[in-house]
């Protein structure tokens, strides 16, 4: 019989998406270290969510949501952890970004 282990982080989000990643990571490395094979965050964790945390996607830095994305993905695979990453994704032209699961 093989078993999966999941853990459920979470964690006071805003509109700093460094602060959030740094989150991120942290609770990534703790699940691993407590035998997590899947790590679950919440809906536009990392991101922060348009609305709630800040008003709107006017000048959001989407190359810093990127880059910090990228440094989550890059964490897990040295991990050997999945993750089920909230965050928003970009849509081109005049079609409003999507809160999406990576």
């Amino acid at each position: 019989m093989s078993r999966l282990t999941v853990a459920t982080c979470q964690f006071p989000v805003d509109a700093d998406v460094v602060r959030n990643g740094r989150y991120v990571m942290r609770q990534m490395l703790s699940a691993r270290e407590r035998g997590a094979d899947v790590a679950h965050f919440p809906e536009a964790c990392l991101s922060g969510y348009a609305g709630a945390d800040f008003p709107s996607y006017d000048g959001f830095d989407w190359e810093l949501l990127e880059r910090v994305t990228r440094q989550v993905l890059a964490l897990a695979g040295e991990l050997g952890l999945w993750v089920v990453l909230g965050s928003t994704h970009r849509l081109t032209g005049d079609h409003k970004p999507h809160n999406s699961l990576y």
